[in-house]
């Protein structure tokens, strides 16, 4: 006996574990199994999440659906397939299609302009109007329905469907809606039926179409489409070239390390040596002040050299040299200006904070920047230009080096677009001219190579 309860409690652990995993079931209190349209109401609702019901969980198959109701529908079947086939079935620019009797304000107003503008699926009428409340007929689903089917076929490249004559009672061979019911009938979408005379099919074109027949139709179209549908892969991303990320104004943050190797030059102390190295991060993001909108960078700098300083000793002058030290912090925004003939300008506006570390003549820098960047083409290759001005706000108060202090900043860069191991970077030239309060000039000249991480 304890064997028999025992064997029970696991058999409803394992029931009651099941129906948790198990997704609620779709059902409307006016919808019965034995109705004709059910599975097809099903898969609408549950499946393709097409239709849906109403607050008081009936579905009310039997009520005719109106251009704007059916509008809906037909925006989310398209939907649908776009999920199944991996891309979009239409342009996704159009002309804009008003309609007198729909304003922006109408609930259906996104879908009904989405269809018949950018899905040319729906169409109003002479007048100028879409009539939303109108019920749409058999005549009129069976067009759109066909339109729908043939913009699959299309973009999707699947075979044409031949089609063949239909003779039905109520239906001229030269009616505007005769090869799209043939289309249908041939797919197995929509079908006739007798006529109360029992003599022929009828289609019964004028009479409005109510949900059970929409959801009948549209379930029998999405599974042969869904069917016959291979998805496409998903497009590669697209890359953007380090040149245009430098300049692009984007709502994404970017952020970016180089790496640079080079000479320092100096006439005034003789320097003039290859023992310059660089790194360098950067972030950067949108921003938005007033009516200025635009990219800010935060820019840390690293740097070692070796210098000869020229400092007064006793009555004569001399040199020596020593091992710099040199940081970097930077504040940049950028502006767009013109995009002219493949040259995109932008002006750029910030901050600059400098520190000369040694033993013999240790100095700072405060500066405003200003400067433009620019970008362009040649030689059918991404080419970046980048120069600003550092003027002083503040500079460190005593220098022991006759050269004075740092009186002013010009930086400049100029790279290209390359890649290495596969890898796109940004490879170029960049430096710094330093002029001195008493005399002279500095000039610093580096090779770099700079990656973008995201």
């Amino acid at each position: 006996m304890k064997k028999l309860f025992l064997t029970l409690a696991i058999f409803g652990l394992a029931a009651a574990a099941q129906a948790a995993v198990t997704p609620e079931v779709v059902s409307f209190k006016d919808l019965k199994a034995k109705d004709p349209a059910y599975s097809y109401v099903i898969q609408m609702v549950a499946s393709y999440e097409v239709m849906s019901g109403y607050p008081d969980k009936t579905f009310r198959g039997k009520k005719t659906i109106t251009r704007a109701e059916f509008a809906k529908v037909l925006d989310s079947t398209v939907a649908y397939l776009e999920k199944k086939y991996g891309q979009p079935l239409a342009d996704t620019t159009s002309v804009e299609v008003t309609f007198k009797d729909l304003p922006q304000t109408h609930w259906a107003y996104p879908a009904v302009t989405k269809m018949a503008a950018q899905y040319k699926l729906l169409s109003g009428y002479p007048d100028g109007s879409f009539r939303p409340k109108k019920t749409i007929t058999r005549f009129e689903l069976a067009t759109v329905l066909a339109k729908t089917w043939c913009l699959v076929e299309t973009r999707c490249n699947l075979p044409a469907v031949s089609i063949e004559t239909v003779a039905l009672s109520d239906v001229k061979q030269n009616h505007w809606a005769n090869k799209d019911i043939a289309l249908l009938m041939k797919l197995g979408v929509m079908q006739g039926s007798k006529n109360k005379k029992g003599k022929g099919v009828s289609f019964f074109g004028n009479k409005g179409a109510d949900r059970f027949t929409v959801a009948t139709t549209g379930a029998r179209l999405i599974g042969r489409a869904a069917a016959a549908i291979v998805p496409l892969p998903p497009p590669p991303p697209v890359l953007v070239s380090p040149v245009a990320k430098a300049v692009q104004i984007t709502s994404k943050p970017q952020a970016s390390i180089s790496g640079a190797f080079g000479n320092v030059y100096e006439g005034a102390s003789g320097t003039n040596n290859w023992s310059n190295f660089n790194a360098t991060a950067t972030y950067g993001d949108t921003f938005k002040l007033w009516s200025l909108a635009g990219n800010y960078e935060l820019t840390g700098k690293y740097g070692f050299d070796q210098i000869i300083y020229m400092v007064p000793s006793g009555s004569a002058i001399k040199g020596s040299v020593v091992s710099e030290n040199r940081y970097e912090f930077e504040v940049n925004t950028i502006y767009p200006v013109v995009d002219w003939w493949g040259v995109s300008g932008k002006v750029l506006l910030g901050l600059k904070y400098l520190t000369l570390s040694n033993p013999t003549a240790p100095t700072n820098f405060t500066g405003f920047n200003a400067g433009v960047v620019t970008a362009a083409q040649a030689f059918g290759r991404n080419i970046l230009l980048r120069g600003f001005w550092s003027l002083p706000l503040v500079r460190a108060a005593v220098s022991p080096s006759v050269l004075g202090q740092p009186a002013q900043l010009f930086d400049y860069e100029a790279s290209i677009d390359s890649n290495i191991f596969y890898c796109p970077v940004l490879i170029g030239l960049s430096g710094e001219l330093m002029t001195f309060t008493n005399y002279g000039q500095r000039w610093y000249n580096l090779a770099f190579v700079r990656y973008y991480l995201f």
